[in-house]
C-alpha cells in the first residue's frame, strides 16, 4: 500500500524496482536487484551479485524497455557492465532527451525454466481480470492468453493453465521435465488478489515469469505496473 500510495502522491506509475517489490509483498517471487545511478555503482553491485548480470533502465515514461534498448542481458564481467551502462545511458539521452531516468536495475541473470506472461487489467465492464500466456518464443507461435474475471478460485487458475494450447510443453512433452505447475497456480491466485485489493492498478504485466522444474518454483524477472 505504501509503495502504491507513494507513486500516486507523485502522480506517476510504479518504477520497475517498485513493481517487483509489490509482487514480493504478495508472495510472487522476483529476481533480486539493486538500483544504480553511476558506472561505479553498477560495477560494485554486479561484482557483489555475481556474474552474469542484466541491467534494465528505470524510467517512469519507458514501460516497454526492451523495445527501446533499455535492457542489456548476459553481461559477464565489469568492463562489459560499464560499457553496457554507458551505451544505454547515451542512447536513452539521445532518444528521450526530455525524460527523467532514475537509474538502472542490476539483476543476476536467471537461466533455465519456461517463460510465461502473467497480467492483470481493470476492465470497464468486468472490473479486475487476470491473464496467463506462454511467453518467450512461444508468444509468437501460440498468440494466445487465457483471461478470467478476478478474484479467481484455485480451480479456475488450474483451468486457465490447462486451457493454454501449449500446456503440454509445461507438463514435460517429449521427455522434458515437468514445470512447477503448483507455483504457477499460486502466482496466478496471488496476482488475482492483488488486482482485487488495489483497483487503482490499471494494468500489470509480469513478463517474463520464469517457471522452473517441479518443486523449484517461479520468479518474476520483469514487471510493469500502471496506475489509474
Amino acid at each position: 500500500k505504501a509503495l502504491i500510495q507513494h507513486a500516486k502522491a507523485q502522480k506517476r506509475d510504479l518504477l520497475l524496482s517498485e513493481a517487483l517489490q509489490v509482487l514480493e509483498c504478495y508472495g510472487i517471487p522476483s529476481v533480486p536487484g539493486e538500483v544504480a545511478t553511476t558506472p561505479e555503482q553498477v560495477r560494485e553491485i554486479a561484482d557483489r551479485l555475481g556474474y552474469p548480470v542484466a541491467i534494465k533502465i528505470i524510467a517512469e515514461q519507458i514501460s516497454h524497455k526492451s523495445d527501446v534498448g533499455g535492457v542489456q542481458l548476459n553481461l559477464y564481467n565489469a568492463p562489459a557492465v560499464t560499457a553496457a551502462y554507458e551505451d544505454m545511458m547515451n542512447r536513452m539521452r539521445q532518444t528521450f532527451p526530455q525524460i527523467q531516468i532514475d537509474g538502472v536495475l542490476v539483476q543476476p541473470m536467471v537461466t533455465g525454466g519456461r517463460e510465461l506472461i502473467l497480467g492483470g487489467r481493470q476492465d470497464p465492464q468486468f472490473g479486475p481480470v487476470v491473464l496467463v500466456g506462454l511467453g518467450g518464443v512461444f508468444v509468437e507461435i501460440f498468440e494466445e492468453a487465457v483471461v478470467r474475471v478476478a478474484p479467481i478460485t484455485r480451480r479456475e487458475a488450474e483451468e486457465m493453465i490447462e486451457s493454454l494450447r501449449g500446456v503440454q510443453i509445461l507438463k514435460g512433452a517429449r521427455g522434458g521435465k515437468p514445470a512447477d505447475m503448483e507455483a504457477l497456480v499460486e502466482a496466478l491466485l496471488r496476482l488475482s488478489q492483488l488486482m482485487v485489493d488495489f483497483p487503482e492498478i490499471k494494468e500489470l504485466d509480469i513478463n517474463p515469469l520464469r517457471l522452473f522444474h517441479e518443486g523449484e518454483g517461479c520468479r518474476a524477472l520483469d514487471a510493469r505496473m500502471i496506475l489509474r
